[in-house]
């Protein structure tokens, strides 16, 4: 009974290092391809925003079928921030030789598609500030695996993520 137990065990944990750990290192591989494409194809999207001065109808949904190609859902993001027309207006708080700090406004995605959706394009302006963010929607086996350790140490959840922020000249 001993030795059957033993085999048992030996053959369970072989089973395990010749199909568990090489399938679950196949899966960390499958992730980090599709992080680098991701963060290119987010890298590309946010420069040629930047190049046309606007975010159009064409490059966001090319962006979005891109993000696509990866077999993977994700959850894009962008913020715009436009300088202040003010620029360095003297704040109530400041002295007379004071210049005050320049302010933003941000434009979220909501705004931005539904700019979109009507005129087919959102214009920037010099200085404006984009930042575009890709996140994973769907859990893939390595995300799995790797969550089990996160939650262990007390790090939340990993996830698939690729930002960029680019300011337009």
């Amino acid at each position: 009974m001993d030795n059957a137990f033993s085999t048992i065990l030996g053959i369970g944990i072989a089973g395990i290092l010749l199909i568990g750990v090489p399938m679950l290192a196949m899966a960390e591989r499958n992730d980090d391809v599709a992080q680098q494409v991701v963060q290119s194809v987010t890298d590309d999207f946010a420069y040629s925003v930047v190049d046309e001065g606007k975010i159009t109808e064409d490059n966001y949904s090319k962006y979005i079928d891109e993000l696509g190609d990866t077999m993977h859902t994700f959850d894009v993001e962008m913020e715009v921030k436009h300088l202040d027309e003010n620029i360095g207006n003297k704040s109530s708080w400041t002295s007379s030789s004071v210049v005050g700090e320049n302010s933003t406004i941000s434009v979220h995605t909501a705004t931005i598609e539904d700019s979109l959706k009507e005129k087919g394009s959102y214009n920037l302006k010099s200085n404006d500030q984009l930042t575009v963010t890709a996140t994973n929607t769907d859990t893939t086996m390595a995300q799995s695996f790797r969550n089990i350790w996160y939650r262990v140490s007390g790090k939340g959840t990993y996830s698939m993520k690729a930002q960029k922020t680019v300011t337009v000249p």
